[in-house]
């Protein structure tokens, strides 16, 4: 897919400039992903595992809530996830109607791939732009995201 524009690259709008590298490392992570065996993830599904990993154990509505989606939407993802041996279900001790989801040791397996794959990109980051400019662009990226922190 190609993005067009009227204007000369270099005047095309930062937003623009970063969601087209974003997605390309995204693109590259999903790829190096299924080459090591994790085929048919997807970065909701990612983001979903990297959740259950800091949390521990959620329910549905936990996991909804804290990746700004829908219950519907983080139920499907989960059984998606549950399907491929990623993450396991079960009843709350303190509450049975709620199921709380929690990483299979395949779901560990695949943040650590995840960590290990962005690594890689990190460095051919590096590579591609030089160490000092990697990072500047870190330090420039990082001050961005500080300053764009929801209140």
């Amino acid at each position: 897919m190609s993005i067009r524009s009227d204007h000369d690259e270099s005047e095309r709008p930062l937003l623009t400039l970063l969601s087209i590298a974003a997605q390309r490392q995204r693109e590259r992570l999903l790829v190096a992903l299924e080459a090591r065996g994790f085929e048919g993830i997807a970065m909701p599904e990612v983001r979903l595992a990297k959740e259950l990993e800091q949390r521990g154990p959620s329910s549905i509505q936990t996991l909804a809530d804290a990746t700004e989606t829908t219950k519907q939407f983080c139920a499907r993802e989960v059984k998606k996830l549950e399907r491929g041996g990623y993450v396991v279900s079960k009843a709350s001790q303190g509450d049975r109607r709620v199921t709380l989801v929690g990483l299979a040791p395949k779901g560990q397996r695949l943040l650590e791939a995840v960590h290990d794959v962005k690594s890689e990109l990190d460095g051919g980051i590096a590579e591609k732009l030089g160490g000092p400019n990697a990072t500047r662009l870190r330090t420039l990226l990082e001050r961005l995201v500080e300053s764009s922190v929801k209140d």
